[in-house]
């Protein structure tokens, strides 16, 4: 009769080591793993959107502009211009969203307020493409200001933000070197060529949901009021924020604290006034040729250059 030796305590404890070393070794490689293809999926939302950008630059012969705010009648164009809804609306037809920008259109028809919602049901409509899957705050309607919102984690790069937060003489109000603040900028507009210029960043929303609104402008004073920032930003004093840089102003040779491209919180509603990622280590940028790029939070000395359209800078891409 063969007899079966017992287990001991002190081989059981080495097998529960042992497994416990091979979690400890699989958590940080199943994480990895999860941000890789998190950044893979957010890279290939930017391709699509720059391509869609590309498809109704083509359309219409130049890219979306931005909008005045609704609520402003002295500005505000009237209803049917395509100014009232955020570049993101005017691209549903090129990103396989026709239904809703049909229904989009038909409440452009029956209100001038982007903000009704309904008609406007857009506003509280999610769109995929739009949304960062390394930010699940994104993929859910939200609540702001009163209303539900959809948000997006990507922004039109309006220029270097030059001129921004000096204060300017009446020829200068802002900056619109980028691609995408001057109304009607085409490609050709890029003379320091596309594969050198930024189209698209992207910038988390904020803790209250306030900015990055996709369908429309929200109003808000404090922070950027539709999908659109320059790479150089100030924010106003009533939003209390202390900047994280400082930059030269090209225009003006003096320096300013400014906000600046860096890492940012998602619980920290100042990062707003920047661009940053739910990534580590820097964010996914979309150029105007179309293509996409992971840039580190160390080639900041090169994002101004590289968010102007004209500016006769030499600039090689990291």
């Amino acid at each position: 009769m063969c007899s079966r030796r017992a287990v001991g305590l002190v081989e059981v404890l080495v097998v529960i080591a042992i497994l416990g070393v091979l979690v400890a070794l699989l958590v940080p490689a199943v994480q990895d793993a999860r941000r890789a293809a998190g950044r893979t999926a957010c890279q290939n939302n930017l391709k699509q959107i720059a391509l869609a950008l590309h498809a109704h630059h083509d359309g219409h012969g130049h890219l979306p502009g931005p909008i005045t705010p609704y609520g402003l009648p002295h500005l505000h164009p009237a209803p049917g211009t395509g100014q009232d809804v955020c570049w993101p609306a005017r691209l549903l037809p090129y990103i396989e969203q026709s239904a809703l920008w049909d229904a989009t259109e038909r409440a452009r028809r029956a209100s001038g307020n982007p903000l009704a919602d309904p008609p406007h049901v857009g506003l509280s409509s999610p769109v995929k493409l739009y949304a960062c899957p390394a930010d699940g705050r994104t993929t859910t309607a939200v609540s702001s200001a009163g209303r539900t919102v959809a948000l997006t984690s990507y922004f039109g790069v309006s220029g270097s933000g030059d001129g921004v937060y000096l204060y300017q003489p009446p020829t200068r109000q802002y900056d619109s070197s980028g691609m995408f603040l001057t109304t009607n900028t085409q490609l050709i507009h890029a003379t320091d060529g596309t594969s050198s210029t930024l189209l698209l960043g992207e910038r988390p929303p904020d803790p209250g949901f306030e900015s990055g609104w996709w369908y429309t402008a929200n109003g808000n004073t404090h922070f950027p009021m539709q999908p659109i920032m320059a790479l150089t930003t100030a924010a106003p004093i009533s939003a209390n924020c202390a900047p994280n840089g400082y930059e030269e102003n090209r225009n003006y040779g003096t320096s300013a604290a400014v906000f600046v491209y860096g890492p940012g919180r998602a619980d920290n509603r100042c990062d707003a006034f920047h661009y940053w990622s739910a990534h580590t280590g820097g964010a996914n940028w979309a150029f105007a040729d179309g293509s996409v790029r992971f840039l580190a939070y160390s080639a900041r000395p090169l994002m101004k250059s590289l968010s102007t359209r004209a500016g006769g800078e030499a600039v090689e891409v990291p």
